[in-house]
């Protein structure tokens, strides 16, 4: 039987279903093999390596349409101070000078290297440098290297390096030099200068944090001892970065004079520097503290009748005496902190409890600490007092004992009157078995100022100096180490970094080992060869 439908519901129906087709999910055609090709330069207007080059517009063409990813990746050399405007269009890089911006009988070199790709899948072209010169020819020389990081010795990428020209001012300000030639490290580390032009240049690395072609105070650099003349064959200048110091050592960065009644001398990199108060009947105590980033502190503690008093100060520096001057407010007691303590117990068997206090002691009640082995009380503690901020407990205990000390209530008084809290603390001694032991073992003569250093993922460990023999590093804690060696040059017994206003190279290291697992009671046996004991 036939069933005949009106005309209406009929178009209905093909309205709606137009409509819920128009509705459905659009699934795009299949676009085949992803394109892992990156773009190919396949000509340029003018052609590469052009002389006599007097137009304000070059084109470099691709085989396929390009974008600019990182315009600060590509790198005009020598640098032109009047930046030319670069953009796309299409399958070409446009690159407009301003007029006159060009010198004369000059080769220029345009690397574009990781600025450019495709605009589907963005894959980066390879490295491709863009040359021309305004001159009759073009420059032919080269300098080549790796630039490394002053500790890790690992290289760097994206490390800008530069010529300055010479003859220059030998005392110029290293921010102010002209920089003329540039380029790029790439992801290995490596560099290459190209077409530059023969004469004598100063090399220089940095980190261009700010992409403006200057090297900043806040950023890492480095430099080459020697003048360089392109003449010549340069295809290993190998240059360390570090960290400029931010200002020269044994400098007084402030002054504070708070309202609990201390001087605070903020120094950087304190070594050689004295601060002596010229009225030492107004100032009882003084200490120095050690900070981060070089950031050190002298501080003095004021006796309560004269803290609102000027205070004055001898500053000795190099055989320099400077006087300071320093005015305070008075201490009020409410505003005077609560006397703190901080106990370091025994990590292994010959270390000592040591207590370090805030502010300075006055008064220490010794029968007030109390020291039980478990449950039984330890008698006739003898506590050596090494300073009014320092106590150690002269008694060496055993390990694998559990050990607890409690600090009654008031055992201790500050220059300020105030009492300390009682406190309570419970530790054990491990034993020697629950540590590793290295032996590093040198029959080499050739070991004259070399440190052995163990640093794990924050801090050097261990540091000493490397003898002829068998060094044993004992108590070492599980885990994972960098062992290396460094060329104590100027015999201070630590590694320097570099400084670039002296001219001072960071002191090389050698890595030994940049994995060494560490196991509980296991020796570990180095042997160093003359190889290991030469630093390149």
């Amino acid at each position: 039987m036939k069933i005949k439908f009106p005309i209406v519901t009929v178009l209905n129906i093909s309205i709606m279903l137009l409509i819920l087709g128009g509705c459905a999910q659009q699934v795009p055609p299949d676009g085949g093999q992803k394109d892992e090709i990156p773009p190919k330069v396949i000509g340029s207007k003018p052609i590469n390596k052009t002389i006599q080059f007097n137009s304000e517009k070059a084109d470099i063409i691709f085989d396929e349409y390009i974008q600019i990813k990182e315009l600060k990746n590509i790198i005009i050399s020598p640098k032109i101070t009047q930046k030319p405007i670069i953009v796309t269009n299409g399958k070409k890089l446009e690159i407009q000078f301003i007029k006159n911006s060009l010198d004369t009988n000059t080769t220029y070199t345009i690397n574009i290297g990781n600025a450019i790709s495709d605009i589907h899948e963005g894959k980066l072209i390879e490295n491709y440098n863009f040359i021309f010169s305004t001159g009759n020819w073009i420059d032919s020389s080269q300098i080549k290297g790796i630039i490394l990081d002053s500790e890790t010795n690992l290289p760097l990428k994206d490390i800008t390096v530069a010529l300055s020209k010479l003859p220059q001012n030998k005392d110029s300000v290293i921010y102010k030099k002209e920089i003329t030639y540039l380029t790029k490290t790439n992801e290995n580390g490596t560099y290459n200068l190209t077409n530059i032009p023969s004469n004598s240049f100063e090399i220089l690395a940095f980190k261009d944090e700010n992409n403006n072609n200057q090297i900043d105070k806040s950023e890492k650099i480095g430099f080459y001892n020697e003048t360089l003349n392109t003449d010549k064959n340069n295809e290993e200048i190998n240059i360390k970065v570090f960290k400029q110091p931010d200002y020269q050592s044994d400098k007084i960065i402030d002054t504070v004079y708070n309202k609990i009644g201390i001087i605070k001398f903020i120094i950087y990199d304190h070594i050689n520097a004295e601060i002596v108060p010229l009225n030492n009947s107004t100032l009882n105590y003084y200490k120095t503290i050690k900070g981060t980033e070089k950031y050190d502190t002298i501080q003095y503690y004021l006796g309560s009748s004269n803290d609102s008093l000027p205070q004055k100060f001898t500053f000795k520096r190099n055989l320099i005496n400077d006087t300071i001057t320093v005015t305070g407010k008075r201490i009020k007691s409410k505003d005077v902190e609560e006397q703190t303590i901080n106990i370091t117990v025994p990590e292994k068997q010959g270390d000592s409890i040591h207590i370090q206090f805030r502010q300075p002691v006055t008064e220490f009640i010794s029968e007030k600490l109390i020291i039980k082995q478990d449950s039984i009380i330890i008698q006739n503690l003898e506590w050596q007092k090494l300073d009014p901020f320092n106590f150690y407990l002269r008694k060496k205990l055993e390990e694998t004992i559990n050990y607890s000390l409690e600090i009654k209530d008031s055992a201790t008084k500050n220059i300020y009157k105030k009492y300390s809290k009682s406190q309570n603390i419970k530790f054990r001694i491990p034993n020697q078995e629950e540590f590793g032991t290295i032996n590093i073992i040198s029959n080499s003569t050739n070991s004259s100022n070399i440190l052995i250093q163990l640093k794990d993922n924050k801090d050097i460990v261990y540091n000493e100096k490397l003898n002829k023999g068998t060094n044993i590093l004992k108590h070492i804690k599980p885990g994972t180490y960098i062992l290396r060696l460094v060329n104590d040059t100027n015999a201070n017994n630590k590694w320097d970094d570099g400084n670039i206003v002296t001219k001072q190279q960071p002191e090389l290291i050698k890595i030994l080992n940049n994995e060494l697992k560490i196991k509980a009671n296991w020796e570990t046996e180095i042997i160093l060869t003359n190889q290991d004991l030469k630093f390149d």
